[in-house]
C-alpha cells in the first residue's frame, strides 16, 4: 500500500488498492473477471444516488473541534452538512461532551465563477471563517466545478497559511475523481498527514483510535487500560493541537478497516 506524502493530490482507491464498487457475472467468475478489481469498476460508467468523495472528506473533517471548512464548490456540494451536524450531536452526546456546531462553510459558486474564476470568492470566504470562528486550522476541500475550471486551490492556501498565521490545508476531493466514495476519507487523512501532523518529539503511551462517533470510547477505554495505555479519538472531537501530535502515539487502531487503513499506514 504505497502512500506518498510529498504530493498535495491522494491516489484514488482505484489505483492505490485497485478497489471496486461494482461486480457483474456469476460467482463462479469472480476470480478471472477481477483480477485486481479494475475490470469489474471499469463497467459501470455511471452512478447516482451514492456518497461523494467531497461528501466524506468535508463530513469526516468538519467533526474536528476548532478547524474550519470551506468548500470550494456550489452550494449543493455542502448539502451533506446537514448529517454532520447531527453526527456531531450525535457524538458529542454518547461521550458526555458539551455540545457544539460543527463549522462549515461554503463558497457558493455560480455561473460566473465557472467562466471567470472563484478564488477571490474562496479568499474572501476563508478570511471570513477566521475572523468569526478563529480556528486553529482551515480545510479547503475541492470540489467537480472547481477542479473542472482548474482553481489553484494549493498556492491560494499555501500564500493564506503566511497570512492568517494559521495551518490553511487543501484537500483534493473532487467527486468525479473516483467511484469509491471511501476515497474521500484517504483524502481527508492525506491533508491531516500532510498539513496538521508534525514529527513526534518522543513516544507516549497513547493510543489512536480512529473512529465515527465515539461510542465505543468507553468500551476501547477499559481494554486499552490493561496495557496502561490511554486512547486519543481521531479525528473527530477532538483538536488540531491533538492532530499535531499524532506520529508520538505508541500505536494506531481504527474501528473501521475501510475507513482508517490510509492514516494508520501513513503514520
Amino acid at each position: 500500500m504505497a502512500i506518498n506524502l510529498s504530493v498535495v493530490e491522494v491516489q484514488v482507491r482505484e489505483e492505490r488498492l485497485g478497489s471496486s464498487s461494482l461486480y457483474h457475472g456469476c460467482a463462479a467468475d469472480i476470480g478471472s473477471e477481477t483480477g485486481g478489481c479494475g475490470q469489474g469498476q471499469g463497467r459501470r460508467c455511471f452512478s447516482q444516488n451514492s456518497g461523494c468523495m467531497n461528501g466524506c472528506a468535508q463530513g469526516y473533517l468538519s467533526q474536528i473541534d476548532d478547524a474550519v471548512i470551506v468548500t470550494h464548490a456550489p452550494i449543493g456540494c455542502s448539502a451533506d452538512n446537514v448529517g454532520s451536524y447531527h453526527a456531531r450531536r450525535w457524538g458529542n452526546f454518547m461521550q458526555g461532551r458539551p455540545q457544539s456546531d460543527t463549522m462549515a462553510l461554503s463558497t457558493d459558486m455560480n455561473e460566473s465563477d465557472t467562466i471567470f474564476g472563484g478564488l477571490d470568492k474562496l479568499r474572501d470566504t476563508v478570511c471570513y471563517a477566521v475572523g468569526k470562528y478563529n480556528p486553529k486550522a482551515v480545510f479547503i476541500t475541492s470540489s467537480c466545478v472547481s477542479a473542472i475550471i482548474g482553481e489553484d486551490i494549493v498556492s491560494l492556501a499555501a500564500e493564506l497559511s503566511q497570512e492568517l498565521g494559521i495551518a490553511v490545508v487543501p484537500v483534493s476531493c473532487e467527486g468525479f475523481k473516483t467511484k469509491i466514495w471511501a476515497s474521500g476519507f484517504d483524502a481527508a487523512f492525506h491533508a491531516i498527514l500532510t498539513g496538521i501532523v508534525k514529527p513526534p518529539k518522543r513516544k507516549t503511551n497513547i493510543v489512536n483510535v480512529i473512529q465515527f462517533f465515539g461510542s465505543s470510547l468507553p468500551y476501547v477505554s477499559e481494554a486499552l487500560a490493561v496495557f496502561g495505555m490511554k486512547p486519543r479519538l481521531v479525528a473527530g472531537f477532538n483538536s488540531i493541537a491533538e492532530l499535531e501530535r499524532l506520529s508520538e502515539a505508541a500505536a494506531t487502531v481504527s474501528i473501521c478497516g475501510t475507513l482508517g487503513s490510509y492514516l494508520g499506514n501513513g503514520l
